[in-house]
């Protein structure tokens, strides 16, 4: 899954993507006062009257000296604040103190803020996880309300510097925001701005404007401060509503819920039309319940809007987008700018780990995961992530030990227990199994993800296509229940595919036509693709192409649907006319990518053994065979081990041959037996005794 954001503290933890999980927020210049070091804003200075010259001149020698004085002190006082803070320190956001009576400012205040502090480079904001993890180990509940006293607790638990407390009280008409860092050791008071809001449509930009000064007196740069400093109503949203939507999402994602912000996040954007970032966090919960064509929507506006972003903000933005268009090179190139630029984020660590995970690179994926462990231990995404890497490369018995790790350290318990779902799956532990079912078992949507999507897949793996059919209607109904059109229109593509691959050439018509109805629910590029290929398998070469155009016009700059996924549908065409040599070399374009997808390489094998090379041939089968642990439910790593028998039997390897098919049986030892597929592979194995 995605985690999904860039960004520190709710900017760290409120940034996040896509991997299978997913999961936070993200200022302004020098504009204003140069005196940026001053404890109130330079708006509260009140200015006298000139006093006669003839005084003047008496006073001259005592404010000359008063002069050098306040010189003096005013240079203790920079300095002092220059190094309040170095770039290793951390800062933790306690609740604002709210006395205006009015709730919208409750929670509010404190997301503007992170996004406000979260365009510095040089600020370490504690995120969102690392705070709940600690409320986790003083035995309260992660809603906690963080005072200034519970604030200091975590503080010295967490090791961290500096805590900022807020305060907002009214003043007639008109709002009074109050900003302190203090020493969370002593106490000590190491910066404080306030500032003056004249109506509540001014408060947050008034909240903007002290962050920026507050920025500057904890120790940052002004050069720093004026290059990631956007007002803070052109970087979220100008409406105190939107923003109070927005954060309550962002408090349900942080604890791995994947449906329930979705609505939220569409609140923020009722009311805020030009709210990017909220648009952003659509897209990401999207994609991580399998709803690619609305992720793909989203980020496109989000895109649109970037310039209503921060600089973390818009680097987060920009990866989306091109996740969204398929652009795999430009998305790793905006991560690695935004770990470059902000090198304490997590969040673009996940997400180029899951970028890695895409292309079949399991080991950078695993390093990308576990880099993002270390930068924040207490989010879950690092875990999920390369707890899944390790599962991929075989490594089952450390990836549990991580997941384990996880359950102690962060608050994303449902997630980690799916991981821990998986990996029982991948080395077949019905005990492990149930157990952790049993943990999820819940929630619709991890239940429609995890357990039913891989209980199906797995069914189809070992030949019991009725028990199969059941799993995937079942899936079905849950996925019309929760409004997930592309995962209901999937689970009715499968089983056409399915028999169609199992030989069951009987009712190529009734396939076709599965895959024509689950485009009447959703017409994704995704779904149209795998129709496509359904038409292909078929022999309907009209509807296979005129499929795969609509296609190849939809998506003209994806990396994977240009390079694989519609070469797949053209080279099953071409071996439906016995051209085997032609689908080798349609399938070229994929090469460089092809190392995380099973289609390709099964299809290529296909047309390697057609070719009569065996060897290659062989390579191909093996490859599908090496991603089982990345995807046990895929319907190919039940063929894979047929064909490669078939491969081998090309090469007269009598030995390799009898294993394999001995192989293929015993996977299928409890298939149906009336597939086509498993009685023409028991013909050939008897051929062989």
């Amino acid at each position: 899954k995605r985690e999904t954001e860039s960004g520190r503290a709710s900017a760290a933890s409120d940034l996040e993507e896509e991997g299978a999980p997913a999961a936070a927020v993200f200022p302004e210049s020098g504009r204003g006062s140069s005196d940026r070091n001053r404890a109130v804003s330079s708006r509260h200075v009140i200015a006298t009257k000139p006093a006669a010259k003839s005084r003047w001149k008496l006073l001259v020698p005592g404010v000359l000296a008063i002069i050098a004085i306040l010189i003096g002190l005013g240079f203790f006082y920079h300095s002092r604040n220059a190094q309040a803070l170095t770039g290793k320190d951390s800062i933790l956001l306690s609740d604002f103190t709210n006395t205006t009576g009015d709730p919208v400012f409750d929670n509010t205040l404190k997301k503007a803020l992170a996004v406000s502090l979260g365009q510095s480079p040089y600020l370490n904001v504690v995120p969102d996880s690392k705070v709940q993890q600690t409320l986790k180990l003083m035995g309260k509940p992660p809603e906690t309300r963080l005072t200034s006293d519970i604030g200091r607790e975590i503080c010295q638990r967490a090791h961290v510097k500096a805590m900022l407390t807020g305060v907002i009280a009214p003043l007639g008409n008109e709002y009074v925001i109050t900003l302190d860092a203090i020493n969370a050791a002593t106490g000590d008071s190491l910066a404080q701005v306030q500032e003056q809001a004249t109506s509540k449509e001014q408060v947050l930009n008034a909240l903007g404007s002290g962050a920026g000064k507050l920025r500057a007196n904890l120790g940052e740069s002004l050069a720093s401060v004026q290059k990631f400093d956007k007002p803070l109503q052109e970087v979220t949203t100008s409406s105190l509503e939107a923003l109070k939507a927005f954060s309550q999402a962002d408090e349900l994602r942080e604890r791995g819920d994947t449906l329930a912000p979705v609505a939220l996040y569409k609140r923020a954007i009722e009311i805020d039309p030009n709210f990017a970032m909220a648009y952003a966090r659509v897209g990401t919960q999207y994609l991580n319940v399998g709803q690619a064509d609305l992720a793909r929507q989203n980020f496109q506006k989000a895109f649109e809007l970037r310039e209503r972003a921060s600089e973390r903000e818009k680097l987060y933005i920009t990866d989306k987008y091109y996740d969204g268009t398929g652009q795999l090179e430009q998305a790793m190139q905006s991560l690695e700018m935004a770990i470059q630029t902000y090198p304490n984020d997590y969040p673009p660590r996940v997400n180029l780990s899951v970028v890695n995970q895409a292309l079949g690179d399991f080991d950078k994926g695993l390093s990308n995961s576990l880099e993002a462990i270390r930068v924040e231990p207490d989010s879950w995404y690092g875990y999920v992530n390369a707890a899944y890497c390790y599962t991929a490369l075989g490594r089952f018995d450390e990836a549990k030990a991580l997941i384990n790790t996880g359950l102690q350290k962060t608050t994303g318990a449902l997630v980690m227990h799916g991981s821990l779902y998986y990996v029982a799956l991948v080395q077949g532990d019905k005990a492990a199994q149930d157990r952790e079912e049993a943990f999820i078992k819940d929630s619709p949507a991890f239940e429609l993800q995890w357990v039913l999507a891989n209980k199906a897949g797995l069914a189809v793996v070992h030949g019991q296509r009725k028990n199969a059919r059941e799993l995937y209607a079942h899936e079905g109904e849950l996925a019309k229940q929760l409004g997930l059109t592309e995962n209901q229109a999937s689970v009715i593509q499968i089983p056409a595919l399915m028999d169609l691959l199992f030989g069951d050439t009987s009712n190529k018509n009734k396939s076709v036509s599965q895959a024509t109805a689950a485009l009447n629910i959703a017409n994704s590029p995704d779904v149209t693709i795998l129709s496509a290929e359904i038409a292909a398998l078929a022999g309907n070469e009209p509807q296979a192409r005129h499929l795969m155009d609509d296609v190849n016009r939809r998506r003209p700059l994806d990396t994977r649907f240009q390079t694989m996924f519609i070469p797949v549908v053209e080279a099953i065409l071409l071996l439906n006319h016995g051209e085997g040599a032609k689908a080798i070399d349609v399938l070229k374009p994929g090469e460089q990518y092809d190392k995380g997808t099973t289609d390709i390489h099964f299809v290529r094998g296909r047309a390697y053994l057609m070719n009569h090379q065996p060897d290659q041939a062989a390579q191909e089968f093996q490859a599908v065979l090496r991603l089982r642990g990345a995807y046990i439910g895929d319907p190919l790593m039940g063929l894979a081990p047929l064909y490669l028998a078939r491969a081998y039997a090309q090469q007269n390897d009598g030995a390799k041959t009898r294993a394999a098919y001995q192989d293929f049986l015993a996977l299928w030892k409890d298939a149906d037996p009336d597939i086509p597929i498993l009685k023409q592979a028991k013909a050939e194995y008897a051929k062989l005794q």
